[in-house]
């Protein structure tokens, strides 16, 4: 838990020895959080307010309408903001990956979220020190490449405020609707006397990707399943008839020599006689 004010920045790290003592850190939590004044709390994907919601269930809950309940219900999940909406040059919109891209490092690089789950049990069994130190380093790490995270955001959205054309060579970010962006593609940018014209083309590709393409959701659509019903169950050949190729034309009964091989065809059984 990484909290940042007009004071500093301060770094909280709440452990539970055994699963019994979840419950008293879950408090420890809501004591820190309500020594805060309007708190926001912002993590990265949707494990964090689904275990905020579980602890709730599980435990005490604060006080409705208090600043407390208010920050509880109303988290920031940075990943909204990152997903279809912000293109960082990497593989995935992971933490790790874009917080990497960003210059954050990890004191251990090959570390993920597995791997925690691993110490954790190393721990457990071991109670060694060494172990407990590189796991709450590593979380206070992850608290710290969300606040890089968090800070680019709010860099780009303050620099969206301004106009496109206006934009910089030095700027680090390009908006998709700015000049910068257009002279990248091959297509040159469509205008028009009809303002209308305008707005159906620039939807016209997000039109033709909604209605072409799709995920598989493991249902078969209607009209898959109409052509799967229309298909026919061919035999497979269970004989093969040889005759002869002709000694003669069949309109003036010439006779020719034979210069072609005997012909063949196979057939299913229930073409057979």
């Amino acid at each position: 838990m990484r909290i940042k004010s007009t004071k500093g920045i301060v770094q909280h790290s709440l452990w539970a020895d055994k699963a019994d003592t979840e419950g008293k850190i879950w408090r420890d939590f809501l004591r820190v959080l309500s020594q805060i004044e309007n708190p926001v709390l912002i993590h990265y994907g949707s494990f964090e307010s689904t275990f905020i919601k579980r602890m709730c269930d599980r435990y005490d809950e604060p006080e409705e309408d208090s600043a407390m309940a208010i920050a509880l219900k109303s988290t920031i999940n940075l990943l909204s903001f990152v997903y279809a909406q912000i293109y960082f040059p990497t593989l995935s919109n992971g933490l790790k990956e874009i917080a990497g891209y960003l210059g954050f490092r990890w004191s251990d690089e090959n570390c993920f979220g597995v791997q925690s789950i691993a110490w954790r049990h190393l721990w457990e069994e071991s109670r060694d020190s060494s172990v407990k130190e590189k796991l709450l380093r590593y979380n206070a790490e992850d608290c710290q490449a969300l606040e890089k995270l968090s800070q680019t955001i709010r860099e780009i959205g303050d620099a969206g405020t301004v106009e496109p054309t206006d934009q910089i060579s030095e700027t680090k970010f390009i908006r998709l609707d700015s000049d910068r962006f257009n002279k990248k593609s091959k297509w040159h940018r469509f205008t028009s006397p009809v303002s209308s014209l305008e707005l159906i083309n620039s939807a016209a590709q997000w039109n033709y990707q909604r209605d072409r393409v799709y995920a598989r959701t493991g249902e078969v659509k209607q009209e898959h399943k109409k052509r799967r019903s229309q298909r026919q169950i061919v035999s497979q050949p269970e004989k093969v008839i040889i005759w002869d190729s002709p000694r003669a034309c069949p309109c003036c009964n010439r006779s020719y020599y034979k210069k072609r091989p005997d012909k063949s065809k196979k057939l299913p059984a229930y073409a057979l006689d």
